[in-house]
């Protein structure tokens, strides 16, 4: 089959949302689908809209972007990119089905040709950060193939339209992802950095305070996509856009991961944590319910309640035996969310409902 992909715009940072449509992207091409991913360079959207100079030069720096982009993720060569700056029928290739990746590509998906392909739009959070949410709950109703990650969004998207919302939750990919087995430091905390309101990380950050200063030796480990914040103490080493292998041993090392979030689709680091034999100290936000399940193989906390989701790290932190319980877990946990069982029913969804 023709399968193309529309992303709002070029992906030259790690997202977890990205990533998702990259690891399909590779392995339909792998089972022999011909694949396309269409990156929708809105000039207006990004920062090269300040930048002085003609419209047709920033076009053309954002072509030369993407014959190198995504950096920061291998795709398949057999893979086909292609930079569009508006999603209509003159840019979107031909196909068999062709899908939106977010609130803001969906509306444009939804109008394109029968030539294009039949229309699906794969669900990944509930984007109301930059979208009014009736906005947002009406993109669930434009009749294409809804796909969503985690239970909780497909309560929303059938609420709004009902029988529409197929379920494939999140893998993990544990040939990547697993305890490398090279040591890990019983005080070492890991986690997201993240400017986004809905991760919580001011809320993180107030825990890591309330946790180091009930265990002066904890060591912690923060990664994310932008640079080191400034606030941030000699204590918090960081690694800006770490690699799979770089956080495979962040998390391996680490005794405990910790996630803030507020609200978020799925909460993919808190699942690659798990498979890295991680434990995991997170707030009860709704995307995390898809595969953690509280003392069995994490803790957890109130969303915006630092002073509880510490006092959970700390008994992590001082109990090896409860620990190493929950770690474990989380690696059988992890074991079972293969990503050919998900790409097994992403190709059952493309031929069952084709025309």
């Amino acid at each position: 089959m023709r399968i193309c992909f529309v992303l709002p715009g070029l992906s030259n940072r790690p997202t977890g949302g990205c990533k998702i449509v990259f690891e399909y992207a590779n392995r339909l091409a792998a089972r022999g689908h011909e694949i396309s991913i269409a990156f929708w360079c809105d000039i207006s959207n990004t920062r090269l809209m300040k930048v002085p100079g003609p419209m047709w030069s920033k076009r053309l720096i954002n072509r030369a972007r993407n014959l190198y982009e995504p950096r920061w993720f291998t795709l398949d060569p057999r893979v086909h990119k292609v930079c569009v700056f508006a999603i209509d029928d003159a840019s979107i290739p031909d196909g068999d089905w062709v899908f939106a990746t977010a609130v803001t590509t969906a509306r444009g998906v939804a109008k394109l040709s029968e030539s294009k392909g039949r229309k699906g739009y794969l669900i990944q959070d509930y984007e109301t950060w930059d979208t009014p949410e009736d906005e947002v709950r009406a993109t669930y109703c434009l009749g294409m193939q809804n796909i969503v990650i985690s239970e909780w969004l497909q309560g929303i998207v059938e609420h709004e339209a009902p029988g529409t919302a197929t379920l494939i939750s999140n893998p993990v990919d544990t040939s990547v992802f697993f305890d490398d087995g090279l040591g890990r430091n019983p005080l070492q905390i890991s986690v997201l950095y993240h400017e986004g309101p809905h991760k919580g990380f001011p809320d993180a950050f107030k825990t890591l305070c309330i946790v180091r200063d009930c265990i002066p030796d904890v060591r912690v480990e923060a990664f994310g996509v932008w640079r080191r914040p400034e606030y941030f103490p000699a204590w918090i080493n960081y690694t800006q856009e770490a690699t799979s292998d770089q956080l495979r041993r962040i998390y391996s090392s680490s005794a405990v991961y910790i996630c803030a979030s507020v609200n978020e689709g799925f909460g993919l680091t808190g699942l690659e944590a798990l498979a890295c034999g991680c434990a995991l100290a997170s707030t009860d936000y709704q995307g995390v319910h898809d595969y953690a399940v509280n003392g069995e193989n994490c803790l957890l906390s109130p969303v915006h309640d630092p002073e509880t989701l510490a006092r959970n790290v700390v008994r992590l932190l001082s109990d090896a035996k409860l620990r190493d319980k929950l770690g474990k877990r989380g690696i059988e946990t992890a074991s079972v969310r293969s990503w050919d069982t998900s790409v097994d029913r992403f190709e059952h969804i493309l031929v069952s409902t084709s025309g």
